[in-house]
């Protein structure tokens, strides 16, 4: 009985452990210069969206957007483009509605593995327009934890807000919106706000345009993505621990 229960206390400290290692730990940033001390040591490369105009079809995948390779999940019926402009902008939208039987539209932005990256000049699709572009209604999916834009920008308080959210419109480009994650990955999303907030955000559909997208990784950055399997020093230590309990345990047991 006393070398079940150590085998237990150590079996459930190690998934515990286990667990914690494995937890994301994501900054934001609204300071282009804050991101890049954050991420100091790191290479940061851009991505200006000055190819061709281009338009990418719904549930499509490997779209080429310069740098980043782009998916589209949904998009059935939606009339607003995804794409390049040929002006330098990554346009796209995001839809309230569901993904699939409908024109629920998700974009995901993929890269070569990162631990940081940022959003250039987020605004409305349209130049001049009198609305502007609704900051509740644009959402991100980062490592599976979701973030309002509006949230970030310190706008709102969805934690512990109730009922809708009402929208919040700007005119103006928002210079620089950054991550930084504990591990490297490859690819983000952008999704509509009622993802990130499921008390639901005024409006259904929102268009966007990216003047850019910034990219930060360092040379252990693939290693990390790739090598998930290999055990961190941390939990090394802790069966090096586990063995010592099991074995004291074994020593009490030959005693009675």
């Amino acid at each position: 009985m006393m070398y079940f229960r150590a085998f237990c206390l150590v079996a459930g400290l190690a998934t515990a452990f286990m667990g914690a290692a494995k937890a994301t730990v994501i900054s934001t940033y609204t300071d282009r210069g804050d991101w890049e001390s954050a991420l100091s040591g790191s290479t940061v490369t851009v991505e200006t969206f000055d190819g061709a105009a281009s338009s990418f079809s719904s549930f499509s995948t490997g779209n080429d957007a310069g740098s980043v390779s782009v998916e589209l999940i949904g998009g059935v019926g939606d009339t607003g483009p995804t794409g390049l402009t040929g002006t330098g902008f990554f346009e796209s939208e995001v839809d309230s509605s569901l993904v699939g039987d409908e024109d629920g539209l998700n974009v995901r932005l993929g890269h070569s593995p990162f631990t940081g990256f940022g959003l250039l000049n987020l605004q409305d699709d349209t130049i001049g327009s009198t609305t502007g572009l609704n900051l509740v209604e644009i959402g991100l999916l980062v490592d599976g934890s979701y973030f309002l834009v509006s949230d970030i920008l310190g706008l709102t308080n969805s934690s512990t807000a109730s009922g809708t959210l009402s929208a919040i419109y700007t005119t103006s480009p928002i210079p620089f919106i950054g991550f930084t994650t504990k591990d490297a990955i490859s690819s983000f999303m952008i999704v509509h706000g009622d993802q990130a907030y499921a008390g639901g955000v005024s409006g259904a559909s929102e268009e966007f345009y990216l003047d850019g997208l910034l990219f930060a990784s360092s040379n252990n950055d693939q290693s990390r993505l790739t090598n998930n399997n290999v055990p961190e020093p941390g939990t090394v230590a802790l069966m090096f621990v586990g063995l010592a309990l099991l074995r004291v345990a074994k020593r009490r047991l030959k005693l009675f």
